[in-house]
């Protein structure tokens, strides 16, 4: 109820007195939330000056804004939710304006802490932000920016085709017994089953749909299609540049 009372307030605002308070350094991340979610609006991005669009285009790269935590105090937050965040914020404050040059550093350090995100949250940002953001247009991104997703991806790959080392196994102690009992029961022995002994030991046979499942349910497999995904496309859009 209080969260709706104050969205309602914040629509009264015209975007110059949002932005001011959006610069304040002293805002909780909740009122941080709320104001962004008051600027990316439809009816205030349609309406928008282009010096505002600037204006909150920079302080969005500038102060990090993407990655500020999302939700009220004291609520934990799932990598998924804080990716979705992400990804709308720039699709709204961001992507209309990343041909610009004044922002290619900015982008250029938000793509490298998103592809070094951990799971699912760098994943589901470069999926919902650059492959297929929500409004359907994929962000015209400058070429150093396309070819440093290349470069990112193919690093990630290189580093997830590297076996890592086996560590040793350590070594069990050999147990013996303080006082060897001697034995005085007579045990006979009995051929094993020759059967019994193969269906033990042999492995079950997979079948190709077996080990498609067993892929699909891997998370490492499914981020490495996505990685390959992403090189490939952005193969083609450097090649159609």
């Amino acid at each position: 109820m209080q969260r709706s009372y104050l969205m309602a307030k914040l629509h009264k605002f015209s975007d110059d007195v949002l932005l001011h308070e959006l610069r304040s350094d002293e805002l909780p991340p909740d009122s941080v939330e709320l104001l962004l979610a008051e600027l990316g609006t439809h009816q205030r991005r349609m309406n928008r000056a282009p010096e505002m669009q600037h204006a909150l285009c920079a302080q969005v790269l500038e102060r990090n804004l993407y990655l500020a935590p999302q939700g009220r105090t004291g609520e934990a937050v799932s990598g998924t939710a804080l990716a979705g965040r992400a990804a709308d914020l720039f699709t709204w404050a961001v992507a209309p304006l990343a041909r610009d040059g004044r922002y290619l550093r900015d982008l250029q350090e938000l793509m490298h802490s998103m592809s070094r995100a951990s799971h699912p949250i760098g994943s589901n940002w470069l999926e919902q932000s650059i492959l297929s953001p929500a409004n359907g247009k994929v962000p015209d991104l400058p070429p150093p920016v396309w070819r440093q997703l290349l470069h990112e991806a193919l690093t990630r790959e290189d580093q997830r085709a590297t076996p890592s080392p086996a560590s040793p196994l350590p070594s069990m102690p050999s147990m013996h017994p303080m006082h060897p009992m001697p034995s005085t029961t007579t045990t006979t022995t009995s051929p094993i089953s020759t059967t019994t002994t193969t269906s033990l030991i042999a492995p079950e046979s997979s079948t190709p749909a077996s080990r498609l499942s067993e892929l699909s349910n891997n998370v490492g497999c499914v981020v490495g299609v996505s990685l390959a995904v992403i090189v490939v496309l952005i193969a083609i859009v450097l090649m159609v540049m």
